[in-house]
Order: structure tokens, then sequence, then C-alpha cells
């Protein structure tokens, strides 16, 4: 109950964090570009959210981030996140990482500014989601790992947003031993060296009626 609790939690960050649905893989999603004032240099950000502003540490071509680098983006003067990669025209494209500042973190890959393809995404508490994404969702073609190392196979809703699905990977349940002792099969062992000697077929005794030049092997 306390991991299904947990990994609910992990599909409401989900769509916190991440910025398109999935169902429009197929769809550009919308942009606006904003300018770091020190530098002058331009980013293509996808939250359109007002009062948005970033600081870009990198090279620029042509006005726009180009390179490697690390986007800082600001809400109002709270930071809110950042991304270290590889800048083309603005965006962030090809491997690279990217977190918020309650210390989430994605890393995989970016196509157009967005994490598109293999990744993981890693929450605060440690839970993680592995596997593929399109234009900035999770697909569901990966697992659920929670942080106690429970697998999951991962879902996603109509809204883009994950949920944990099938138990994978579940250790088969033991049968139950019976706490009683359990019968011999069998006679039971001798209880001491003299009851042993005198246990056939280890009975060392003359035999009654047996030739009397036979040594008597119970000598005590």
């Amino acid at each position: 109950m306390r991991t299904r609790f947990l990994l609910t939690g992990l599909a409401v960050l989900l769509g916190a964090f991440l910025s398109c649905p999935a169902q429009g893989k197929e769809r550009r999603p919308a942009e606006r570009v904003l300018t770091d004032p020190v530098s002058g240099c331009r980013v293509r950000d996808h939250d359109l959210s007002l009062g948005r502003s970033v600081r870009w540490n990198g090279s620029c071509r042509n006005g726009f981030a180009h390179g490697a680098g690390v986007l800082e983006t600001f809400n109002g003067s709270e930071p809110a996140d950042w991304t270290e990669a590889d800048f083309v025209d603005g965006r962030a494209e090809g491997p690279g990482r990217s977190g918020r500042e309650d210390g989430t973190i994605f890393q995989g890959r970016f196509r157009r500014g967005l994490a598109t393809g293999p990744g993981t995404l890693t929450l605060p508490d440690g839970h993680r989601y592995v596997g593929a994404f399109a234009s900035g969702r999770p697909t569901g073609q990966g697992e659920f790992v929670a942080s106690m190392g429970l697998r999951y196979r991962a879902r996603v809703d109509r809204d883009g947003r994950v949920w944990p699905g099938a138990l994978l990977g579940a250790k088969a349940v033991e049968p139950i031993q019976a706490a009683e002792r359990p019968d011999r099969k069998g006679p039971a062992a001798p209880g001491s060296l003299e009851e042993w000697l005198r246990t056939p077929p280890w009975d060392y005794r003359a035999p009654v009626g047996s030739n009397p030049g036979r040594p008597n092997r119970d000598r005590r």
C-alpha cells in the first residue's frame, strides 16, 4: 500500500516535470524565445508560463544558444530548472540531462529541446521511470523502479501521466512449513551405544544354541 501511494505521487510529479503530452508527439509543441539579459543569447522555451527568465552559460551562433552549455531558467527570481546538453539553434539536442530544484533529474536524449528516446527520470524520493520518452513525455514503454527496489510495468494515462502497472519480477511464494516435528520414516535411531549394540543387524551377542567354541563378543 505504501509503495502504491508513493508511486501515485510519482505520477503527479512526472506530469509537472514534463511539458507536452505523449498524444501530441506528432504535433510540434508550442515554444517561445527568451533572451538572457546578460549575454544577449536567446533560447527556445516550451514552458509558456509568465515571468520566466533564462541564463545561458555557453556560446551563441546567430544569436541563439549553440554548443555545449548549461541553461538555467527562473520563475521570477526563483530558480526553476536547468538543462546541461549540447544546444542547436537554442534547443537541447542529443544526450544530456536536466533537473528541477526539488532534486528531480532526467538523464537521456533530447530532440528539439524535449526528452525524446531512451531515458531515466529520477524523483527526489528515489523512484525512477526507466524507458522511452516522446516529445517530453514518457511513453509507458519502460518500467517503474520504486525506491525500495520493486519493479512495475509503466502505463500512461490520457493526460500523459505515468502510473505503476503490473508488478514485475515478483518472487514466487514459498510453501508454508508446518510447525510440528515431521514424522520419522522407518525405525527410530538407537538412543545409546548399548542399545545400538543390541539392535539387529548389529547384535554382537552369541546366539542361543550357537557353537560353544565361538567367542562371545558381548564382553563387558
